[in-house]
C-alpha cells in the first residue's frame, strides 16, 4: 500500500512553495498556502485557467481555493485516458495543519458538461490517525481518488469542518 501512494512526494514542493509566483501571494498565510496560485477567496477557481499558462513549468501544479491547496493538476487536466477507471490520484491540504489528521473530508464532483441532468458523486475520506498523511512542516493532507465518470468539465467542492474549497477544470 505504502508504494500505491508515492505519488504524493512531490507534495513536499507544494510545502515548499508552489511553481510560479503570485503577485496576489498571502503573506500572513502558512507556508503551503503563502504562495499558492488561486485565491484565499471561497469562490469556484478555474484551474484549465492556470494550468494552460503553467504548463512545461515544473512537475507539479497545486491550486488555492478557499482554505484548501489541492493538486497535482498537472496530472489531471485533460488527461482523463490516463485515469485509473476514472479514478485520478489528489491530494487536499487544508489551511489548519492538523485538520487531517482529526476529520474527514468530503469531495463532490459535479459534471458541467449541460447534458440535461446533473451527474454528482460524493466521495468521503477519512481523516484520523493513519488515514491522513503528513508533509514536511508538519502538514498533514489527504491523499485520495475520487472518480470521473468520463472526459469532460466538472466542479469539484472539498469540505472539511469549516474549510472548502472549490475547482472547475476540464478531465
Amino acid at each position: 500500500m505504502v508504494r500505491r501512494w508515492l505519488w504524493v512526494f512531490p507534495v513536499v514542493a507544494l510545502v515548499a512553495g508552489c511553481i510560479g509566483s503570485n503577485p496576489q501571494a498571502d503573506e500572513g498565510a502558512p507556508p503551503p498556502f503563502r504562495d499558492a496560485l488561486g485565491t484565499a477567496d471561497e469562490v469556484c477557481v478555474n484551474v484549465d485557467e492556470i494550468v494552460r499558462d503553467l504548463r512545461g513549468l515544473g512537475p507539479v501544479v497545486d491550486i488555492r481555493s478557499g482554505q484548501f491547496v489541492a493538486g497535482n493538476f498537472l496530472n489531471v487536466v485533460g488527461n482523463w485516458s490516463a485515469f485509473d477507471n476514472g479514478k485520478v490520484k489528489m491530494y487536499w491540504v487544508p489551511i489548519e495543519p492538523d485538520l487531517a489528521s482529526s476529520t474527514n473530508l468530503q469531495i463532490t464532483v459535479r459534471s458541467l458538461d449541460g447534458s440535461g441532468q446533473a451527474s454528482e458523486a460524493t466521495f468521503e475520506f477519512p481523516g484520523g490517525p493513519g488515514a491522513a498523511s503528513a508533509a514536511s512542516g508538519d502538514y498533514t493532507f489527504w491523499a485520495t481518488e475520487p472518480a470521473f465518470a468520463t472526459p469532460g468539465r466538472y466542479r469539484v467542492t472539498a469540505q472539511a469542518a469549516d474549510h472548502w474549497g472549490c475547482f472547475e477544470f476540464s478531465a
